[in-house]
């Protein structure tokens, strides 16, 4: 990506990080108003698949984007709250997929999410217990979202 430019929400790891921070009826009113445009052949074009992934990025505390806006990149992005909770960013790794092993997934996973956990915890937010074995769990099992 360039400097400004933007990119749908439906494609990319740092956009269903916010996706799945909004509620049900959000991301619903979401999906009638943005049609999902194939930027590659891994772009969610299909509502479920996308309801999908973002049951994931809930469940896994991260989300994970391969080749999603066709540029041959990768990325693992996991949310920054402030003290009341809410997602106001997120924070991504991404690179070449070429470069994107499983060795490299699980180290770019447990970073993402350290480091999101800690700047949240700077902004005041503090990891519920729930979320925190949550992020134990799923932390590098392969589980992500393609």
């Amino acid at each position: 990506m360039e400097i400004g430019e933007t990119a749908p929400l439906y494609a990319g790891c740092a956009g269903k990080v916010f996706l799945a921070a909004a509620s049900d009826a959000d991301i619903d009113e979401y999906l009638l108003r943005t049609p999902l445009v194939p930027l590659s052949p891994t772009t969610p074009t299909h509502p479920d698949t996308l309801r999908e992934q973002i049951a994931t990025v809930r469940a896994q505390g991260f989300a994970e984007s391969v080749n999603e806006r066709g540029a041959g990149g990768v990325g693992i992005a996991a949310p920054i709250r402030t003290h009341d909770g809410r997602v106001v960013a997120a924070l991504e790794i991404s690179g070449p997929a070429e470069r994107y092993t499983a060795e490299a997934r699980a180290i770019w996973v447990e970073a993402a999410i350290s480091a999101a956990d800690r700047i949240s915890a700077a902004l005041g937010f503090r990891v519920p217990v729930d979320i925190a074995s949550t992020h134990r769990r799923t932390r590098g099992n392969g589980n992500g979202i393609a």
